[in-house]
């Protein structure tokens, strides 16, 4: 194979001259009969020479993507013993071949994963500021979601506060009317108890221990027309006989002990 700088094949008239790239991990990887070789096949096609009969010089030139080598090169045919010996370095470059594939692959695999890992890189370091802000946006709506909730449950508890303290309001003055009719010239209320929702104690006096009686059952009605129940107490008559005094304890049906 011809060197070079043969400045022979540079000056012949008939060598065909043409610009041809690789690309630089590939011909990082062949020495310089192989490159050579390997130029007289680029440009076989369009000299109409073929590679193992090509005489080639070859002179590189700087290349715009430094992912490529540029050469100019030039071809000659050549023949009788050249070409046989052009022939056996053919044969020695097909022999040597997949060896020199499979570093050219290995190479382009790890610049493609090489290139894969920058741009993953990129992307990780654009995504974790991203992660951050979405896991603080979702701590604020969990925040927002909570203090909603807790407001609710405050709301919910309060609106069942007004009805039930509604609901007291409307049964102590049912049955505080029917005391009020109970007591009208018969009897005088001495005190009031509640121990619980719904529930009242009344310690009362009465003329005698018959009017205290006719009191207690005169109440029990009335408390029943108005959905509350009479338990009647004890009947103390005074010394004297002038007075006697009496308890009941009043409950609201359908609520006995109620809190």
């Amino acid at each position: 194979m011809a060197n070079s700088n043969d400045n022979r094949i540079w000056e012949d008239p008939k060598a065909y001259r043409q610009q041809v790239s690789l690309a630089a991990v590939q011909a990082a990887a062949l020495s310089g009969d192989d490159l050579a070789l390997a130029l007289a096949y680029e440009v076989e096609p369009f000299s109409k020479i073929p590679a193992p009969e090509a005489q080639v010089a070859w002179r590189e030139i700087e290349a715009a993507d430094k992912a490529l080598r540029t050469f100019e090169v030039a071809v000659v045919r050549r023949g009788g013993a050249g070409a046989k010996s052009a022939n056996r370095a053919f044969s020695n470059l097909l022999l040597a071949a997949p060896a020199v594939l499979i570093a050219l692959a290995l190479a382009c695999d790890a610049l493609i994963i090489n290139s894969q890992l920058k741009e993953n890189d990129k992307m990780l370091a654009t995504r974790r500021p991203l992660d951050a802000q979405i896991r603080r946006v979702e701590r604020q709506t969990l925040d927002a979601r909570n203090a909603a909730d807790a407001i609710r449950s405050k709301r919910e508890a309060f609106a069942a506060a007004q009805t039930r303290s509604a609901e007291l309001r409307s049964a102590y003055l049912e049955i505080m009317d029917a005391i009020a009719e109970t007591c009208a010239g018969r009897i005088v209320v001495k005190e009031f108890a509640s121990t619980a929702p719904f529930s009242l104690s009344m310690t009362s006096i009465a003329g005698d221990a018959q009017q205290a009686a006719d009191a207690m059952a005169f109440l029990a009605s009335a408390a029943s027309s108005r959905s509350w129940r009479l338990e009647p107490g004890e009947i103390a008559a005074s010394a004297k006989g002038t007075t006697a005094s009496f308890t009941c304890t009043l409950a609201r049906l359908g609520t006995e002990g109620a809190k």
